[in-house]
């Protein structure tokens, strides 16, 4: 599927799964193995470096001034993370590690050798960053204007989308975790995916949602966008 086919989704994959071998083999030498817990670039500290996401998984989230995790999203295998470190300067995301990743770090003199060997690299990449960029605007959105619940359904519409759930089953995420991406305490949260069980459209396990009526839950997603 290409870039512009896939729906909006919070998990990044495989948008550039056509350069893995070419980056493996130019950069092996720069390969890192880095541990959960890894902090690739901090919301106010300087950043000149990208990152290629081999495997794992990395969440960029940002903070507020009371210091409140506010998580924008998560890359997975095969995508760039850490994209402010194009232009350098003072980062104002951040990126972290959730699980054990593999990465290759790439400055901009990198990207020139990939394009000069790959000119189609350049055109990928900046659909790639459309893709992120159209993330952004629709969170900015979703999260402005709709309530909990209506950011809650919209978020399990696009997980049932992606690659990850298709088979009905959310990306494992704490409580913590989904309330910091959907900017909701956890209280409300819970309220919600109380009402959603109740309703028949979701059951719930320790980091697991399961959507047990896809058709229930697009038209509740459709009846919300005619109010």
């Amino acid at each position: 599927m290409g870039n512009s086919e896939r729906p909006v989704s919070y998990m990044l994959s495989n948008y550039l799964q056509d350069y893995r071998d070419l980056l493996e083999g130019m950069f092996a030498a720069k390969k890192r193995l880095c541990p959960p817990g890894t902090v690739f670039c901090m919301d106010g500290a300087e950043n000149s470096t990208i990152y290629f996401l081999l495997s794992g998984t990395v969440k960029i989230y940002t903070l507020n001034a009371a210091g409140y995790e506010r998580i924008i999203g998560y890359h997975r295998r095969n995508t760039i993370f850490a994209m402010g470190g194009l232009i350098g300067g003072i980062s104002r995301i951040s990126s972290e590690s959730v699980t054990s990743v593999d990465v290759i770090p790439l400055t901009e003199e990198d990207l020139k050798r990939i394009g000069a060997l790959r000119p189609d690299f350049f055109r990928d990449l900046a659909r790639y960053y459309a893709v992120i960029l159209r993330l952004m605007c629709f969170d900015a959105e979703n999260q402005s204007n709709d309530s909990v619940y209506v950011r809650l359904i919209n978020f399990l519409e696009l997980c049932m989308q992606s690659e990850e759930g298709g088979q009905g089953q959310v990306p494992g995420l704490s409580q913590e975790e989904l309330s910091s991406l959907l900017n909701c305490s956890r209280v409300q949260l819970t309220r919600v995916c109380t009402q959603l069980k109740e309703e028949g459209v979701i059951s719930t396990q320790r980091r697991r949602i399961t959507i047990e009526d896809p058709r229930r839950l697009i038209r509740l997603v459709a009846e919300e966008y005619k109010k």
